[in-house]
């Protein structure tokens, strides 16, 4: 059961149906953390992910759940409001 299960978690995270299949990323970096836990332990994570930006552009996947942003342009188009309104229980 636990072998199915694993199986199946991997193969939805290399499918096309997960949310962040459009980003690109090392076949490692779709499925685990792990390789970026290993170079930071290393001390080598920021080299890792500007190598990760000169391959694959500005977005990119570092992991199952994780996207790394490489300009400022970009994070800031990344995480705006859109220009919408804030509720009442919001300062």
């Amino acid at each position: 059961f636990l072998c199915s299960l694993g199986l199946s978690i991997v193969v939805y995270h290399l499918s096309p149906f997960h949310p962040l299949a459009q980003f690109p990323a090392p076949t490692i970096g779709k499925i685990t953390q792990l390789w970026t836990f290993w170079k930071t332990l290393q001390g080598y994570k920021y080299l890792y992910h500007k190598s990760l930006h000169d391959r694959y552009g500005p977005y990119v996947r570092i992991g199952p759940n994780a996207i790394s942003v490489i300009d400022a342009p970009t994070v800031r188009e990344t995480l705006s409001r859109g220009g919408l309104e804030k509720g009442r229980c919001q300062i």
